[in-house]
């Protein structure tokens, strides 16, 4: 991944407070999901 590519990344990510990650339980195999909260800091 170039600077520029990164940059291009955390310009879009930026507008976000949130994400989704679903997993894959270990032992059900039931999907599992959480919210992740982030924020990006410094200049873009």
């Amino acid at each position: 991944m170039t600077n520029s590519d990164l940059e291009k990344l955390l310009s879009q990510l930026s507008k976000e407070d949130y994400c989704y990650l679903t997993t894959q339980e270990r032992k059900t195999g039931q999907p599992h999901e959480i919210e992740i909260w982030f924020g990006v800091a410094g200049n873009m």
